[in-house]
């Protein structure tokens, strides 16, 4: 028996399957059954734009264009979009858990949001992004996305300024 979408989705943001995430991609701009980049193109940035108000450049599953164009707050306003949806609870349930599982194992683990944030990675040369939620006690999970493009400095000090922010934004 084939695994299901909801099984492949959680391997793909978890793992961050990059060919997973272009598969389903495909699958979702599926007209007729037939699939094409072209109608995946089509139906992913309008999708994007419907749920975030703002027009969408994006080029392929992965995020991995260089075609791609997006801002934090676009992600932002989707992830929004995400939690209010019908697909709320089985969207989050496919990212991963910070200090947990996943591309976030590691994550603000042994920090006071390790468990607290559910979330995606990306990276490439030079590029590292997080986005996804954190749970906040007493209130909605607050939704955030940080880009850092064109760092000098070492990954791993990147990701700790990274880690020291989010933990102080969910103390204010």
């Amino acid at each position: 028996e084939s695994p299901t979408i909801f099984e492949i989705s959680q391997q793909t943001n978890r793992k961050s399957l990059n060919l997973y995430a272009d598969a389903l991609w495909l699958k979702y701009g599926e007209d007729n059954g037939r699939t094409s980049v072209d109608s995946s193109v089509k139906r992913l940035n309008g999708f994007v734009e419907h749920a975030t108000g703002e027009k969408a450049l994006l080029y392929d599953g992965a995020g991995l264009s260089p075609m791609n164009k997006t801002t934090a707050a676009q992600v932002v306003k989707l992830l929004r979009y995400m939690a209010n949806s019908t697909y709320a609870e089985d969207y989050i349930n496919t990212l991963a858990v910070a200090g947990r599982n996943g591309t976030l194992a590691n994550f603000c683990k042994s920090t006071p949001l390790d468990g607290s944030i559910m979330g995606k990675s990306g990276s490439m040369s030079g590029v590292r992004g997080y986005a996804g939620y954190v749970k906040i006690e007493n209130a909605n999970n607050l939704a955030f996305c940080i880009i850092v493009n064109n760092h000098v400095e070492p990954t791993k000090e990147l990701v700790n300024k990274i880690e020291r922010w989010l933990v102080e934004l969910v103390k204010k």
